[in-house]
Formats: C-alpha cells, sequence, structure tokens
C-alpha cells in the first residue's frame, strides 16, 4: 500500500505544537525553511530589539561580578534579570511585547508600592514565565548566538558575551542606562525590588532607546552589518525591502502588505516596487516563492476543509472515500461552466474574467486568500463548494504567476522529492500533467492524491515518530468519520518582529519611514 510504503522516510513537517497542532498536509515546512533562511538572527518570539542588549548586557555583567559556573546560579540570576525588565516596562508603560508583563501587572496592583520579591525559587519555572530559562530560552537564546553576541563557554555551558559584538554592546545598554543600570543589578542581587523605585529604572524601558545613542547604532549594525555572511545578508536585505516598501508606500509597513508587495511587486494602490540593487530583486524573487508556496497550501488546506465540512453536513455516519469525493467533485463541477471541462480550460476561464491580471488579479487573489482564511464557517454561501472553486481559482492564479518565475522555483524546490516534501514546484506539475484530462477525473485525483491520502500519511507519520494522534478524519472499514474539523492558515514569517525591531532603533515611525531609515538606504544605494 503506497501509504505503508511512503511511512519508510521521516520527513519534515510542522510539529504538534503548531499551527493549531496541526499541518494536516504536511506543506508548511518547506515555507517555514524558507522565511528562516530570508531572516536568521530573529524569530516569531523574539518581540523588542532591546532584549538583545539586556541579554548581552547581563551575560557580560554575571561573568564579571558573579563568576559562578554553575548553570543553575546563572538560570536564578537571568530569571531575576527577566522578572525585574517585565516590572520596569510595565511600569514605564511600555509592556509591548515584554515577556511576563502579566505577571508584573498582577505584582504591582497587588504591591502598590511596596516590595516585590523577583523569584528565585529551586523550581525550573517562576512564576513569571513557565519557561525553565525564561524569555532567553524560549525565544531569544538562539538568535544570540547565531548573531554571534554570545557564546556558550564549553566547560560550563553559561552564555558569554562575545568579546567583539557581545561586549560592545553590553557596554552600549549599560551606558544607555545611566546610573539606573546599577539599581538594576542590586535589585537582581538582592532578589527584590520595591515598586516605587521602578520610575526610576524606565530609561531601560524597550522604547527609550535613544536616537542618538551607541546603542542603537550598535543594534543598527547587528542588523545591517554582515560582514562577509551570505546567510545573513539574506537579513540585511530583507531589512532594506521592508524600508523600501515603507518608503515607497509613505506609510509604515504591515506584514500583510509587504508579503502581498513581494508577491505581485506591486505597493498598495498598484504602483510598481521599484528595485535598484539587483541583490534585493533577488531577494524579493525569495520572498515571493515563500508567499507563493503559502497560498498553495492555503488552497490544499480549503480543499480538505470542504471535504471535512462535506462529511459533517452530509456523512455524518461516514461514507467511502469515493463516495465523499463523489458527492465533493459533482458539488464542484455544478459551479463550472460548461466550457471549463479540462484544468487548462477553467484556468484560462478563471483568467480570462481579469482586465489587468498583474494588478487585478493581485486584487483578485488577496479576496479568493481572504475567503479562504476566512473558512466555511464564516463564507455563509449557499453551496460550500464554492470555497472549494474559490480555492480552484487561487491555484490557477499562482500557477500563471510561477511561469515567470521558473528559476527560483527550481533552485529551491528542485532537489525535493515530491513523494515526501510537497511544495508549490510539486502541485503545480501534478495540475499540469493532468491538465488536458476531463475536468470531474482531474478534481477527483486532486482531492484523492493531494488531499486525503496526503493527510492520512502525514498523520501515520506523526503518529509513529511524534506519537501524535492528528487524524482529522478515520478510515476505518474502508469508511471515512470525521474527527475534528480545521481550516488553512498563513505560516508566520518572522516579519512582525523585523518591523518592530526597525521601529525601536528609530528607522521607521508609525508614519513611515525616517530620516535614518532614509540615510540608511541611501548609504546602501
Amino acid at each position: 500500500m503506497e501509504i505503508q510504503k511512503r511511512a519508510q522516510a521521516s520527513p519534515q513537517w510542522v510539529g504538534s505544537g503548531e499551527r493549531r497542532g496541526l499541518d494536516p498536509l504536511g506543506m508548511q515546512s518547506a515555507g517555514i525553511e524558507l522565511y528562516q533562511s530570508l531572516v536568521p538572527g530573529l524569530g516569531n518570539g523574539t518581540l523588542r530589539m532591546r532584549y538583545y542588549g539586556l541579554y548581552a548586557w547581563l551575560a557580560f555583567t554575571y561573568a564579571q561580578k558573579v563568576t559562578s559556573n554553575d548553570p543553575d546560579v546563572w538560570r536564578h540570576f537571568l530569571r531575576r534579570g527577566e522578572a525585574l525588565y517585565a516590572l520596569v516596562a510595565v511600569a514605564a508603560n511600555d509592556s509591548d511585547g515584554v515577556a511576563g508583563s502579566d505577571w508584573a501587572n498582577k505584582e504591582l496592583s497587588a504591591t502598590g508600592k511596596g516590595l516585590i520579591a523577583l523569584h528565585t525559587d529551586s523550581a525550573p519555572s517562576a512564576p513569571h514565565l513557565q519557561q525553565s530559562f525564561g524569555a532567553f530560552g524560549a525565544a531569544y537564546g538562539s538568535p544570540l548566538y547565531d548573531l554571534n553576541i554570545l557564546f556558550k563557554n564549553p566547560n560550563h555551558g553559561i552564555p558569554v558575551a562575545s568579546p567583539e559584538l557581545g561586549q560592545r554592546l553590553a557596554r552600549a545598554f549599560a551606558d544607555a542606562a545611566g546610573d539606573a543600570i546599577h539599581a538594576f543589578f542590586e535589585a537582581i542581587m538582592s532578589r527584590s525590588v520595591k515598586a516605587d523605585t521602578l520610575k526610576a529604572m524606565a530609561q531601560l524601558a524597550p522604547s527609550r532607546i535613544d536616537v542618538d545613542s551607541s546603542e542603537r547604532q550598535c543594534y543598527q549594525d547587528i542588523l545591517f552589518e554582515v560582514q562577509n555572511s551570505t546567510r545573513h545578508a539574506a537579513r540585511r536585505d530583507t531589512l532594506h525591502l521592508v524600508l523600501e516598501v515603507a518608503a515607497q508606500s509613505a506609510s509604515r509597513p504591515y506584514v500583510p502588505i509587504f508579503r502581498w508587495v513581494m508577491y505581485t511587486g506591486n505597493l498598495p494602490g498598484g504602483k510598481p516596487l521599484s528595485l535598484s540593487r539587483e541583490e534585493l530583486r533577488k531577494r524579493r524573487e525569495q520572498w515571493w516563492l515563500y508567499h507563493a508556496n503559502d497560498l498553495v497550501h492555503v488552497c490544499l488546506e480549503g480543499l480538505l476543509a470542504y471535504l471535512l465540512d462535506l462529511l459533517e453536513g452530509e456523512f455524518s455516519g461516514g461514507a467511502s472515500m469515493e463516495t465523499l469525493l463523489y458527492r465533493a467533485v459533482a458539488s464542484m463541477m455544478e459551479g463550472c461552466s460548461a466550457d471549463e471541462d479540462t484544468w487548462r480550460s477553467f484556468s484560462e476561464r478563471t483568467l480570462s474574467a481579469i482586465d489587468d491580471v498583474a494588478q487585478d488579479g493581485s486584487i483578485a487573489e488577496q479576496s479568493l486568500t481572504h475567503t479562504l482564511l476566512s473558512g466555511l464557517g464564516a463564507a455563509k454561501r449557499a453551496s460550500a463548494a464554492n470555497y472549494a472553486i474559490d480555492a480552484l481559482r487561487l491555484l490557477a492564479f499562482v500557477q500563471l504567476r510561477a511561469a515567470d518565475h521558473s528559476e527560483v522555483v527550481n533552485e529551491r524546490f528542485g532537489n525535493f522529492k515530491p513523494e515526501i516534501t510537497r511544495t508549490l514546484l510539486s502541485e503545480l506539475a501534478f495540475l499540469e500533467r493532468h491538465a488536458d484530462e476531463p475536468l470531474r477525473e482531474t478534481l477527483s485525483s486532486l482531492l484523492r492524491e493531494r488531499v486525503l491520502r496526503r493527510h492520512l500519511w502525514i498523520a501515520v507519520q506523526k503518529l509513529r515518530y511524534q506519537n501524535a494522534y492528528t487524524f482529522l478524519f478515520d478510515l476505518d472499514n474502508g469508511r471515512l468519520t470525521l474527527r475534528k474539523k480545521d481550516g488553512p492558515v498563513l505560516t508566520n514569517p518572522r516579519i512582525s518582529p523585523a518591523i518592530t525591531f526597525l521601529r525601536d532603533i528609530h528607522l521607521l515611525s508609525d508614519d513611515g519611514i525616517t530620516s535614518l531609515g532614509l540615510a540608511l538606504m541611501r548609504d546602501a544605494a
């Protein structure tokens, strides 16, 4: 059996702790790996730039003034520093993106102006955060090592500020804090802080990076000065793309705007994005690929949601796979015109309805994507089959655009084994192979092979390798029965923290790009 033979491989996919606990078709990992390569040194959990300075200072100060090689002593010091930082940020009304802010709010509300304990209990999880090493262990540690701000001492594993970058940042962080850094250190060491002294440390809050400080310049160098690292050049180029979008649109960019500008090449309103530097044009191609790949798995996950909806609404007692497919395809064909008798003719008719694919097509694609992400429950359509047809129409748009991006598609995905890792390349190749067959047969094959059987195979692998039962439907004695429903989602490409970092260091503002941001762009040109 095909599923059993494929089970001998152990592919990569999103784990059970992500994406509502599922990656039902195992298609998201390729996109996640791609965006990770485009924004190294940042993570979806690295929410404020100044934490990089805080951790550099904590590691540097620990090595100078505490000096213990006991990892548990370091952990307590680290956790007290994080707890104190949360209290400072909340007291300064500057707690967006600050770990432990809920705990800090409760402590300040309960204590008034009194003494607040910075927990040092021996349990690995102090109350202000549930991870053993706090936000450092959960989010910031890996990027700090990746950027060579910190390194692990091989003798005891405690992080140390690197001589070149880490110590420079630690000193810049301390200089920016002024006298408050001494009070901050004393509170960590005394294991408590008086609430009415926190405002005196407000200069440490995440939004208080001074525009003219060496600290701000240090952060900018960390993000943009990559020496000869090809890998970190991807982050630099991505950040420059964010600045280009902000400058050319004269507004602050947001994640959806950035994604669609990279995909369509057009700014909001339809004006083409202008990129004079070749390295930025090439990097934009990679971001095009990321978003296009995301759209393909959203389409197929939308088709899966349609099948699950049919199981729930029309086959509550279960149905054979062929019965379900027959009903699903029949309903979808009712929404197609008589001349849409193959995938090729269906695609051509979809595209012919758009006067200007470059601009109007973008509007249509965004509308279709919004419909799919809203889910069947939100659509309130006369027929759920229309939702599935929208998924097919979006696939047709992506297939059209992919023809102009074949080089980056094949470069990134050409060496993947399509029987293991499904990507934009493998799925569009499937559609092309069946493009001239009767549409009814193509849809049946698409739903059977690329959706239902693919989900079963992925769920088998997760059960085998992760001991996680993630089946959305059960297959028993040839009958499919619904277990739970799920819908499509986009992956999260680290652009949100990137935009926040650029705001933290005054390259962006609420109004768009700043004079510092424009100066950086001019220097890079």
